[in-house]
């Protein structure tokens, strides 16, 4: 993947997270303990080490896809554009 690909492919990929939290969630940047506490039971940590990413993006003016692998843990990310 190209510097100018890949930075695209973040660019999205933040923004569009950002936003859609954002808007479902009311995202506040520091919640307060207050506001934590009821959650905490219910809190849990998940630790994943993923191999493969598939990474899909639908807009209007056209869809955009790509494929990320890496052969092990600590292993740089490998990406490719693939047809939508």
């Amino acid at each position: 993947m190209q510097p100018r690909e890949y930075r695209l492919f973040t660019e999205c990929l933040e923004n569009g997270l950002r936003r859609g939290y954002r808007r479902a969630y009311k995202y506040t940047d520091n919640p307060s303990e207050e506001q934590l506490l009821p959650a905490r039971e219910n809190f849990a940590v998940l630790l994943i080490e993923p191999s493969s990413l598939d990474w899909l993006y639908l807009a209007h003016d056209g869809h955009r896809r790509a494929q990320f692998a890496r052969s092990g843990p600590g292993q740089n990310w490998q990406g490719t554009w693939v047809i939508p």
